[in-house]
């Protein structure tokens, strides 16, 4: 693949119960850490650079971890995001190195949802390059997995059928919440449009007395509403849109790689 990826593992996340020990995305998958597996795929699939965003206080272990992942010497680059700001504030702390790489899009994936398969992001990126989308992302059916996926945003659609804007769980209104699909948030986007809109999401707050944060899904209601294109990607495999956000996830995330490692 010509367009380079943005594996996003700048947060705070600690199963140890202070959130300064082990951040979660170096915990262990198999023989792995998570994060390793997640730069192998995106190696593998060809992106190149892999940019890994980090924060200053996990960043040398997720650094270190990342070392263990094949072929990444001298792949991998590293961006700090100094405060918890938020996705949005992280993918734009990686605009000076794309900008720099001269590339015109990008795909982005989660340091927490350690399932992606190759031929996902090469469809979602070629899909995202053959619609001239400035934004692109993955639907998954909800009721394929209604404990996991509960959590995740739904998916609102206009009167075409076409994906209009992304409401979070949380936010939600009771028939949101009965919408049949979510997103599990791996993207595409436009380096242009990103960086023209990005400071128009609205930061919101958190209620834990951290600063507030600007998240990606707001920019799909603006791709929508400024009648840009926009491309979705119906995935069929839902165990790829598994995330790991607790220790039951964590637990069944190794359950899944061991049945599939067996296989």
């Amino acid at each position: 693949m010509s367009l380079p990826a943005l594996v996003l593992a700048s947060g705070y996340g600690s199963f140890q119960g202070n959130g300064t020990a082990i951040p979660k995305v170096v915990e262990l998958l198999g023989n792995r850490p998570m994060i390793a597996r997640i730069v192998e795929t995106v190696l593998e699939a060809g992106f190149d650079p892999c940019i890994v965003v980090v924060n200053p206080l996990f960043s040398e272990k997720v650094k270190e971890a990342i070392s263990l992942a094949a072929g990444a010497e001298g792949k991998v680059r590293f961006v700090v995001q100094p405060e918890r700001r938020g996705s949005a504030d992280a993918v734009e702390r990686a605009l000076p190195i794309l900008r720099e790489l001269g590339v015109t899009d990008f795909i982005v994936v989660y340091g927490d949802m350690p399932f992606w398969k190759c031929e996902t992001m090469h469809a979602l990126a070629s899909g995202h390059t053959r619609h001239g989308a400035v934004l692109s992302m993955v639907s998954v059916a909800r009721e394929a997995d209604p404990v996991c996926f509960n959590w995740y945003g739904r998916i609102v659609r206009d009167n075409a059928g076409q994906v209009s804007r992304v409401v979070e769980w949380k936010d939600a209104t009771s028939e949101e919440l009965a919408l049949p699909t979510v997103n599990p948030s791996i993207w595409g986007l436009n380096v242009r449009w990103f960086s023209e809109n990005v400071r128009r999401v609205v930061p919101c707050e958190r209620g834990d007395g951290r600063p507030p944060e600007r998240y990606l899904p707001p920019l799909i209601q603006m791709a929508h509403d400024e009648n840009q294109p926009v491309f979705e990607f119906p995935l069929t495999d839902h165990i790829q849109a598994l995330g790991v956000n607790t220790l039951e996830e964590l637990e069944r995330a190794r359950s899944v790689l061991a049945r599939v490692l067996a296989s």
